[in-house]
């Protein structure tokens, strides 16, 4: 609610791309998705495209994050 929605789009990106770089893909990748729907413009950023390739597919820290609990 305290988010202006013309940046909703991208806090949701950051805080999903954050949630993958820590290894909770679920989170991660259901929070970007959410993101890519109200901002259909991040598509086009190729920093972002490379972040996600980067971050998203991490399976290592999926298994770290896990076992944490």
């Amino acid at each position: 609610d305290k988010i202006p929605k013309s940046y909703l789009g991208d806090f949701l990106f950051h805080i999903g791309e954050t949630a993958l770089r820590y290894g909770d893909l679920l989170k991660g990748w259901q929070l970007v998705l959410k993101a890519f729907a109200k901002s259909p413009s991040l598509l086009k950023n190729r920093r972002i495209i490379l972040s996600l390739l980067k971050r998203g597919f991490r399976i290592d820290r999926t298994f770290k994050y896990k076992n944490s609990f």
